[in-house]
């Protein structure tokens, strides 16, 4: 579930939902990766021209365009440099990418827009979205298993391979092999290849188990693409994206990029007997198959939504309202994520603390923050919890519910939908 603000610029932005085209460079991913991450040292020193060349450069090797181009135009703004951001952007739509809602509308993007050539690369952006919707998706593919089933052929190889040929087995049969939606997922969820297998190897029973996740997915998929159509119906949406299953390392149970929905096998399980290995936040996010038909939900929630508001309260009304949604149309997980445990227990705290700071830009204390230790006083992706009570709310307080959930979708003006929910009440 995903996460530009500061250095993060936009590495946890949902970016818009229209798929890029193949126009992908010649895939190797496991340098793309190790060049991505010295973009990110350099971004973390503030070094954003030099992060942006570097960025740029990691696409070459085979990073996806979409996260790797969008987080170059970041630095390039940061640098001041809106000359290259613009350049860059130009590239992009070249590229075939779709998505412009965060440069029509995101602040962050703002000195953009006055560029001479804007309006001439964002209509390009707008060209390609009208092309690849006119590009309508079989609904019998929209489920993607591939990418999951590479994964175990190199798996298996793996098992008995010598440990120092072990990296390379999977990136040879799985990361080399990746389809469009798996480079996206591993731009912005996997660190390296060899930080992935040493993950993979230290919980072979786990991930063994997943086998019989994918299976049970493949079962389901009726009811997926069921509950799917449902939301879309209920949004008023048009054709369905695609889903894709990918195995990672426990970086992402689910996320979403203009290539459809993608989410993480290795969260999927119906045996946590082997789970002890994994990393202790995880816990709360491993599902049942039946229970990530949720997830798929939340996510195409985030495919449909505009995700251009950067501040504490912009950002939870995107992660609350995806639950939300999800909710009105699947029902509750069967288990209650903690952030909503603690946020029942401690509510009026959690809404004071809320209040002060919802027009922050740095929303890391309520989303996305999993990786952080916190003593018994505040958890992670609160935000979640007070953005789905909003959004609740304000869709029982209206009196056109179609109405309610496109604007809950639009989010054109978060404060309005939060003073018409009566939050807090």
């Amino acid at each position: 579930m995903k996460r530009l603000c500061g250095l993060a610029l936009l590495a946890g932005l949902i970016l818009p939902t229209i798929a890029v085209a193949d126009a992908q460079p010649a895939s190797d991913l496991e340098k793309a990766l190790k060049v991505k991450s010295e973009a990110n040292t350099l971004e973390k020193a503030t070094e954003h021209a030099a992060a942006a060349a570097a960025y740029e450069k990691a696409v070459s090797f085979g990073l996806s365009a979409e996260y790797g181009l969008n987080q170059a135009i970041g630095n390039y703004i940061l640098a001041g440099d809106l000359a290259a951001a613009l350049a860059t952007m130009k590239v992009l739509a070249d590229s075939g990418y779709a998505g412009y809602s965060h440069f029509e509308q995101g602040e962050f993007f703002a000195p953009l827009r006055d560029q001479p050539g804007f309006p001439t690369v964002l209509a390009l952006l707008k060209e390609n979205e009208n092309q690849q919707t006119r590009d309508k998706v079989d609904t019998a593919s929209v489920l993607n298993f591939a990418d999951a089933q590479r994964f175990f052929d190199a798996f298996g190889q793996a098992g008995s391979a010598e440990p120092h040929k072990k990296a390379d087995i999977y990136n040879t049969h799985y990361f080399a092999k990746a389809s469009p939606a798996m480079v996206d997922y591993v731009s912005m969820k996997v660190d390296s290849v060899e930080a992935f297998t040493a993950h993979v190897e230290a919980n072979r029973l786990y991930y063994a188990s997943l086998r019989q996740s994918l299976q049970e997915l493949q079962r389901l998929a009726p009811r997926v693409i069921t509950a799917m159509n449902r939301l879309r119906d209920t949004a008023g949406a048009g054709d369905l994206p695609k889903v894709h299953f990918i195995v990672g390392r426990h970086t992402s149970a689910g996320t979403a990029s203009s290539n459809g929905l993608l989410l993480g096998l290795d969260f999927v399980t119906l045996d946590k007997t082997h789970a002890s290995g994994l990393p202790a936040w995880t816990a709360p996010f491993l599902s049942t198959p039946n229970d990530s038909l949720w997830v798929i939900l939340h996510e195409y929630v985030h495919f449909l939504q505009n995700t251009s508001h950067r501040t504490v309260l912009g950002n939870a009304l995107v992660e609350g309202g995806a639950d939300f949604l999800a909710n009105l149309v699947f029902g509750q997980k069967s288990v209650p994520m903690p952030y909503t445990t603690f946020g029942n227990a401690n509510q009026q705290m959690v809404i004071e603390r809320f209040l002060a700071e919802q027009d922050k830009t740095d929303f890391s204390d309520w989303t996305g923050n999993n990786g952080k230790s916190y003593d018994d006083e505040w958890v992670a992706d609160l935000g979640y919890y007070v953005g789905e009570q909003i959004a609740r709310g304000f869709y029982e307080n209206s009196p056109d519910k179609q109405a309610a959930i496109k604007a809950l979708l639009q989010l054109e003006d978060p404060a309005e939908i939060m003073w018409i929910s009566g939050f807090p009440r």
